[in-house]
């Protein structure tokens, strides 16, 4: 219903950060995939800081980038997992077979039907610098913090 696009990433993990109560909570700690179209981009970086400046209580966000291929963090699991029960089955006729799968190894939320898709990339330029303008290369990062300030402002890091 939807392309994985880093707008689509970026609404879906909106929409869960939305979703968790996140009570009493200063750091918000996000791991994610090294993929450039998906994940390690302005547009998601962007999606954080927005949704951090908008948010009460939470003081920064981590979002960590482990080493390619070599994570072993819970949605991996499930994308193991459900590839193990589909090579089993024989034929699949249906493609709602793959979500039944899915879904007995995940919580499943559909993008456009569950979730709405924004426009990250018209909605960050007010939050977050071009790429060109930051001081360090998303691309070469393994780690971006983002912090508040007392200034109601945001402070951007990249960790190589």
């Amino acid at each position: 219903m939807a392309s994985k696009g880093a707008n689509e990433i970026s609404s879906c993990l909106y929409y869960c950060l939305n979703q968790i109560d996140l009570v009493g909570k200063k750091l918000i700690r996000l791991v994610a995939d090294g993929c450039g179209g998906q994940n390690k981009n302005t547009i998601l970086v962007g999606m954080v800081a927005k949704w951090l400046y908008d948010s009460q209580g939470i003081e920064q966000v981590e979002i960590v980038f482990p080493v390619t291929r070599h994570s072993f963090i819970p949605p991996n699991r499930v994308v193991a997992l459900t590839e193990k029960t589909i090579r089993r089955l024989e034929t699949i006729i249906r493609p709602e077979t793959y979500i039944d799968v899915m879904s007995s190894n995940a919580t499943i939320r559909r993008a456009v039907t569950d979730i709405p898709i924004f426009d990250w990339k018209t909605t960050c330029k007010d939050v977050l610098k071009s790429t060109q303008q930051l001081h360090f290369q998303i691309s070469k990062t393994k780690r971006t913090i983002i912090k508040k300030t007392e200034q109601v402002k945001l402070l951007v890091r990249g960790e190589i």
